[in-house]
């Protein structure tokens, strides 16, 4: 129906009752943030499209399961996170086959094909640096939080963990990452003065 406003209790709701229309809704509203979160896990946007695609094609074949009282968000961001650590898996068995392969004829030209030209600039390559640095569920959740914008609920929720626990690895990255981008900091206060 033109200009129906869907929640996500409404989209659940479609999805269970396989209205398709909900599916709709569901992709305008969540495909741009769960492609940028799974790209974030399997390192690019065609990558992160793929897996999507599967996962809304799960979510539809599976609608009629989804809890009503369940968050949208936390149930989809749950399977986005399964779904790319699923994909990451996959690839790097092929990869292993494919290096087997490879050693076993004597080509490697194949693997000196992945240098890519990426100028970054110093503080994104800082604040990777300094993210990376993170413990893998400091990381987590400090991405889905800032770069996803997930609420410490919907947060504990995708990972399985308490609201304190999310709370407790926010704020180690928090000082983490304050500490390890102060001099980009002080030198930002410079420039802007």
């Amino acid at each position: 129906m033109p200009g129906e406003q869907w929640t996500d209790e409404t989209i659940v709701h479609g999805l269970r009752t396989r209205d398709a229309r909900a599916l709709d809704a569901l992709v305008l509203r969540f495909y741009h943030p769960l492609v940028v979160f799974i790209a974030g896990y399997v390192g690019g946007i065609d990558a992160a499209e793929d897996v999507l695609q599967e996962l809304f094609l799960r979510v539809w074949e599976h609608g009629r399961d989804i809890d009503p009282a369940t968050s949208l968000r936390a149930y989809l961001y749950t399977g986005a996170r399964n779904a790319a650590l699923n994909a990451v898996r996959e690839r790097a068995v092929r990869t292993r086959r494919e290096a087997a392969s490879l050693t076993r004829e004597g080509d490697f030209s194949e693997w000196f094909d992945f240098a890519k030209d990426i100028e970054d600039a110093e503080l994104r390559d800082a604040v990777r640096a300094a993210t990376a640095s993170l413990s893998e569920r400091g990381r987590e959740v400090y991405l889905l939080s800032f770069q996803h914008g997930l609420s410490y609920r919907d947060i504990a929720a995708t990972l399985g963990l308490s609201v304190a626990t999310v709370q407790t690895h926010m704020a180690r990255a928090i000082v983490i990452l304050g500490r390890k981008l102060r001099p980009f900091l002080a030198l930002a206060l410079l420039l802007h003065r």
